[in-house]
């Protein structure tokens, strides 16, 4: 199936993408995210988007790999043995994250963009601990015009991810990740995020309005307590409003126009319509 995604245009992926097998184990368990159907065949299983024009990426797992000795290292094979294997890398374009989950399993995820013939596809490969000298690996395909692997499809798979057999740690290097501030300029002005090691928060918000020659300025600050519950980040108000819950990542990103490695905060509500909000660290 893989071979024939990557043949194909990806407005046609889901039309094609049909059970030809018995289901295989992954050993990990997972939610398909809303709009996404789960399809299995013989080596992999694959979610597949029914709307490729809202969700345009295709994201599936094979079954566990013998290890490298290193994530970053059975990411990159993993990318070109079982996600795009004969297809050449455009370029010298690439992306990478890496950090732990709430549960405490580390992550490392490469993603590239390939070529083969007249075809182009953006490709990701993100593995995880399996257990002794193995590997989880969640793989992506997409149009590279559309498909970034960074939407909140992604985000929800990625959150309910839970690899069987691993002990949560109860957060702790998690939090650890956690401490420090953490600032959004993308919307309608700045929104800040400070974490203390103490479990105290604080969130600062300030908006900026032009009306004609006039200008208008709000800001105002919570403060409050915030924890792990869940594997979600909670925070509570010590005003007595009301507590907010995120599914949060916490990770660092290379990427090739950045040319470093940079930290990045994403919050994720509950919300159905709602989409992951990324905050940058401030060093």
């Amino acid at each position: 199936m893989r071979a024939r995604l990557l043949r194909m245009g990806l407005a046609s992926m889901a039309a094609a993408c049909t059970v030809t097998a018995a289901a295989i184990d992954v050993e990990i368990d997972f939610a398909a995210p809303p709009g996404y159907a789960v399809r299995n065949e013989a080596a992999m299983v694959v979610l597949v988007p029914q709307a490729i024009e809202r969700t345009p990426c295709v994201y599936g797992f094979v079954a566990p790999r013998p290890s490298k000795g290193a994530l970053d290292a059975d990411a990159q094979a993993a990318l070109a043995e079982a996600v795009v294997p004969g297809w050449q890398r455009t370029g010298e374009w690439a992306n990478a994250q890496k950090g732990t989950a709430p549960a405490g399993w580390p992550w490392h995820r490469t993603q590239a963009d390939f070529r083969r013939g007249g075809d182009a596809v953006s490709a990701m490969a993100m593995a995880l601990p399996a257990g002794p000298g193995r590997v989880h690996i969640v793989w992506g395909l997409g149009n590279p015009a559309h498909c970034t692997f960074d939407d909140t499809a992604f985000a929800r798979l990625f959150h309910s991810l839970r690899p069987r057999g691993w002990r949560a740690d109860g957060g702790a290097a998690w939090l650890r990740q956690l401490h420090g501030t953490w600032r959004n300029t993308e919307r309608y002005g700045l929104a800040q995020f400070t974490f203390g090691a103490d479990g105290r928060y604080e969130r600062a918000l300030a908006t900026s309005t032009r009306l004609g020659f006039s200008e208008r300025t709000s800001s105002r600050v919570e403060r409050g307590r915030y924890a792990l519950r869940d594997g979600a980040l909670a925070l509570t108000p010590e005003s007595g409003g009301h507590p907010a819950t995120y599914r949060a990542r916490v990770f660092e990103e290379f990427t090739y126009v950045r040319g470093r490695w940079t930290r990045v905060l994403a919050l994720l509500t509950a919300d159905a319509g709602a989409d992951e909000v990324r905050y940058d660290k401030v060093d």
